[in-house]
Formats: structure tokens, C-alpha cells, sequence
């Protein structure tokens, strides 16, 4: 009996070890995440532990069984009602498959599963019951009006796909088409949706005042924003605007124009006084004016006035030459243009 009873002894010795080595039950992942519900969806649940329980009759066969037996329930998230998933199977990849009934309410539920061994395990927030992206009656797109968009620049906007009673469709995960008044928006497509639901950034290439955004999906579905105005960007540049001269040695040029530019070049008001500097590279004499026939006392800098964009400047030079004149703002890069003096 001896042998019998230390064979015995060492098999229920191995058996502990094994049970005391038994991976902690963890849910990881429910695919899908979404549904209509409509109809029964089949479903697989993911995670670490989901293995069979073993038993062993020791009073009578001797022999092992494995006990695959997994429950899994659904829960409204916040509720006390489980609603239970049926054809709940293991699989060799240790995973659960099983049947999502059909017409549940349209809602958030969380997982719990039970294993053999009676453990349990819970996923928050598994599924979500959501209405069918064939609800889709319109888009609604909103721009925050209140903040100021500049040309160039990119800013947000969101869209959310909508019922006919104005709800959110959250089963809509498909892409819009995307316009505006002034036609220089992009990208031109969004998406995909999250849950009905998209937020992402647009920029928009042009000045434009009472700009609106419209979205098209499948079957024409529109949406437009609430107008919205497109404004230059912050002045980063200043650049001539005038043509480059040709005149004789001792004579005035001229008046020749300066602006300040945004960055893609459009005229922008300074938002504070801008020194320029005037420059020259002629080695003789050269004279800037503040006005148009070289009458007033000689400048060497120039202001364009915070909340203006423009300034102007003549010159006389005293030897004739390809003269390259340059304007060193305080503020923005320097600019040059080249003049003839003959």
C-alpha cells in the first residue's frame, strides 16, 4: 500500500503545483466593440486565465476530465441586470467566442465572465449598442466662431452624424466630403468617424469673410456650419510694392511702397509700431526722403504704425549703379529690391 499511497501523494503534489501556477483570470478585449444589434452578432473575448479546469475522480476512475464550462453576461454600464451570451465556447487560442443576442438597448454594457473554476473577471465599457449608420439623416458641423481663424492657419472642426430627431448616430464610422464658400479648404476629406462622432483640423488658404464648411456623406447627407470669418495672419514679412526704378544721378525716385505681409504673403496689419531700417550699397552718396520729390530733411528709418501696412520712402543717388536697396525691419526679415541709376 505504501507504493500506492506515495504515487498518490506525488500526483496530488503535482496537481497543487499546477493549481498554485494557474494564470490570474484578466479580460483584455471584446471584438466587436460596436453593434446594431438588429441581430444576434458573434463575438470573441480576449484575455489571460481563459483556460479549462481540470478534475481528477480519485475515488473511483482515477481519471482526468477537463471542465470547460465559461459563462459570459452582458451589463448595462451603471446597471444590475445581466443579460447572458449564449454558445459560449473556448477555443485552442484561449480565447471565448459567443453570441451577442439581438435587440438590446442601445447603450454601453460591460463584460463579466465567469470560468470553471468560478472565477470572475470584468471589462468595463466592452460594448456599445449603437444606432445603425443607415440613420444617418444630416451632419452637424461646428466651428468655434468665437475664436479668430486666420488663412493658412489650421483650426478645428467638429462633425457629428445625426438622426432625424437630431441625436447623435453613433453607428456612423464612414468619411464626409468637405467644401466651403471660399474654395480653399483642405483636406477635402474627413474621417473616419468614432462613434458618430469626428474632430480633426481644416485650414483654409484664403481671406474670406462669412465662410461656411459643408459636409457631404453617402446618399447626399449635408451639413453646414454657422458662418465664420477668414482673416489674414499675423504680419511676419514686409515686401516692396513698387516696381523697381530707373533714374538719373541727382534725381528724386520717387515714392516706392512697402507692406507687411502675412505668411503666405497676403496684406496684414502690423500689430505694433515696425522700425525699417534704409540701406544702400552704392559707395557714393545716397539720401532717402519721407516724401515724394526728395523736398523733406533726409531719413535713415522708416515706420510702418502699429495697425497700419503700409510705408513709403524716395531716394537721390550721386553715382550711377545697379543700387540694391535693403530694408532691415526690426521685427521681420530683411528685403531687397535692385534699382538703376544712370
Amino acid at each position: 500500500m505504501r507504493p500506492a499511497r506515495s504515487a498518490l501523494a506525488g500526483l496530488l503534489a503535482v496537481l497543487a503545483a499546477c493549481s498554485s501556477r494557474q494564470t490570474d483570470l484578466l479580460l483584455t478585449d471584446f471584438i466587436p466593440r460596436t453593434g446594431t444589434a438588429v441581430q444576434p452578432i458573434q463575438a470573441e473575448i480576449k484575455g489571460q486565465g481563459l483556460q479549462p479546469l481540470l478534475h481528477t475522480d480519485f475515488q473511483k476512475s482515477g481519471k482526468n476530465s477537463l471542465d470547460a464550462a465559461f459563462q459570459a453576461f452582458l451589463t448595462k454600464s451603471g446597471g444590475t441586470t445581466p443579460i447572458q451570451l449564449t454558445e459560449v465556447t473556448l477555443t485552442p487560442q484561449h480565447s471565448l467566442t459567443a453570441t451577442i443576442p439581438a435587440n438590446l438597448e442601445h447603450a454601453s454594457y460591460d463584460l463579466t465572465v465567469i470560468d470553471p473554476a468560478n472565477r470572475k473577471a470584468q471589462y468595463p465599457s466592452a460594448f456599445t449598442v449603437v444606432t445603425p449608420a443607415e440613420a444617418v439623416h444630416h451632419f452637424r458641423v461646428d466651428v468655434d466662431t468665437s475664436a479668430q481663424q486666420f488663412e493658412g492657419v489650421a483650426f478645428t472642426v467638429t462633425i457629428t452624424a445625426a438622426d432625424e430627431t437630431n441625436q447623435i448616430a453613433d453607428g456612423f464610422t464612414g468619411q464626409v466630403l468637405v467644401s466651403d464658400l471660399s474654395g480653399g479648404i483642405s483636406p477635402n476629406t474627413l474621417g473616419p468617424f468614432a462613434l458618430g462622432r469626428y474632430q480633426g483640423q481644416v485650414v483654409v488658404s484664403r481671406v474670406f469673410n462669412a465662410d461656411t464648411i459643408t459636409v457631404t456623406g453617402a446618399v447626399a447627407k449635408q451639413g453646414v456650419s454657422d458662418p465664420f470669418n477668414v482673416s489674414a495672419g499675423p504680419a511676419v514679412q514686409v515686401a516692396f510694392t513698387s516696381t523697381p526704378v530707373s533714374v538719373a544721378v541727382g534725381q528724386c525716385s520717387g515714392l516706392l511702397t512697402l507692406e507687411s505681409r502675412d505668411l503666405l504673403g497676403t496684406t496684414s496689419a502690423v500689430a505694433h509700431d515696425v522700425v525699417l531700417q534704409l540701406r544702400g550699397s552704392t559707395s557714393g552718396s545716397l539720401a532717402f526722403y519721407p516724401d515724394a520729390v526728395c523736398n523733406s530733411a533726409p531719413i535713415t528709418t522708416l515706420t510702418i504704425p502699429g495697425g497700419q501696412t503700409t510705408g513709403a520712402f524716395a531716394f537721390k543717388a550721386g553715382t550711377a549703379s545697379s543700387l540694391t536697396l535693403r530694408v532691415d525691419p526690426d521685427a521681420f526679415p530683411s528685403v531687397e529690391q535692385v534699382e538703376t541709376v544712370h
